[in-house]
């Protein structure tokens, strides 16, 4: 593991808990807090973007597309490294930006949901809307068969053989979801 990456995750866990330790000793309300900070996440995420272009990462198959961009043989992944199939001029089609209107555009109706319903929303409720839609974006994104092929792949071959990363696969509805678990076992819950 990373230590910078272990680092970073410790920080933050004990900085929401420094957080969390604060706004109850001061009365504040955790959820209204975290519904504020929901539309500015978003829009950090997505100004953040730029540098999976910088990085040359988070980038889907090949494209015609004019928007298509660029990347060096040094950075393509496995898939893509065949310099015969996809040679330096073939474009890629760029995943990041794609996640970055997302993200802008689900801060947007985020806002606008805070504005217009500002009279009936329950706190938390912009928070929650943050989760799903991020998750939303990204599951659509990036686990798209046009943008992941190979993963997509992956995932149906190994769902097939009924065991995906060391857990048992009961079934999978096609570009949408997997169920793990052993569908013939009797569930105690």
């Amino acid at each position: 593991a990373d230590p910078i990456f272990q680092g970073l995750a410790i920080s933050l866990l004990f900085g929401a808990i420094a957080l969390l330790y604060y706004m109850r000793r001061s009365k504040l309300d955790a959820w209204l807090f975290l519904d504020a900070i929901a539309p500015v996440t978003l829009i950090g995420q997505a100004v953040a973007r730029p540098a999976n272009f910088i990085n040359q990462e988070l980038y889907g198959p090949p494209t015609t597309l004019p928007w298509g961009i660029f990347i060096d043989a040094a950075h393509r992944i496995p898939q893509f490294s065949n310099m015969g199939l996809y040679p330096l001029g073939t474009r890629f089609h760029p995943t990041f930006a794609y996640e970055m209107i997302w993200n802008f555009l689900a801060a947007a109706l985020l806002l606008w949901l805070a504005r217009r319903f500002a009279d009936r929303i329950k706190p938390g409720t912009i928070f929650g809307g943050w989760f799903i839609l991020a998750g939303v974006g990204r599951v659509i994104i990036e686990l798209a068969p046009r943008f992941a092929p190979h993963l997509v792949a992956n995932i149906k071959t190994l769902t097939r053989e009924k065991f995906f990363h060391g857990l048992p696969v009961a079934r999978v509805q096609d570009n949408f979801v997997a169920q793990f678990g052993d569908a013939d076992a009797d569930d105690p819950a």
